[in-house]
């Protein structure tokens, strides 16, 4: 048994092969990636205790999947993209797609290993915790991950007209306010 963990979570891993896993100290059901350049699933006692099997082992393999595409890291750069870039809309829009297909993507990862009834109760189980409910615990798309597990067919997602014009005209100002910058500077040498 590895020091500080759960047994119902060491099971888990040696079930699943997931091995850079952080036990967190409390009582509220928590599962999430983090860090940038050696992410690794952070969990707390709270579900490892409140949940095991196969349930615990479809957290683990949509985590992992995070850990093995540096999602942390990667959500970062999106988002620092969109506000840096605050005039082009449709960057936000983009970052937010991102993450909506970056937790579908996972929990295909535990669908195909184990099947739907393991990920649904997964869901389940995170989803009663007051303190996930709306929250990044589900990235926002909590009825598009129901949908999947379901097998219903996914919406297409695209970004309206007025979003794409929006962001055509920011990218324009920003061009113009450049251009008068650089005009600016050529007069001052």
């Amino acid at each position: 048994k590895a020091p500080g963990l759960p047994a119902s979570l060491v099971e888990a891993m040696a079930r699943t092969g997931v091995r850079r896993v952080t036990c967190l100290v409390g009582d509220e059901p928590a599962a999430f990636c983090a860090g940038a350049l050696r992410p690794r699933v952070l969990l707390s006692e709270g579900l490892a205790r409140t949940i095991a099997g196969e349930e615990l082992d479809a957290i683990l393999l949509h985590e992992q999947d995070h850990v093995r595409r540096f999602e942390p890291l990667v959500r970062a750069a999106y988002d620092a993209a969109a506000h840096v870039f605050f005039y082009v809309p449709l960057l936000r829009w983009w970052s937010r797609k991102r993450i909506e297909d970056a937790e579908l993507r996972a929990d295909r990862a535990a669908l195909d290993k184990l099947g739907p009834r393991p990920v649904a109760a997964a869901l389940w189980a995170l989803g009663r915790s007051p303190l996930l409910q709306g929250t990044a615990a589900f990235g926002g798309v909590a009825e598009l991950r129901v949908a999947q597990i379901l097998g219903d067919p996914l919406p297409r997602r695209a970004p309206g007209w007025s979003l794409m014009a929006i962001s055509t005209m920011g990218v324009y100002l920003a061009l113009q306010a450049a251009s008068c910058l650089v005009q600016g500077t050529q007069h001052l040498v």
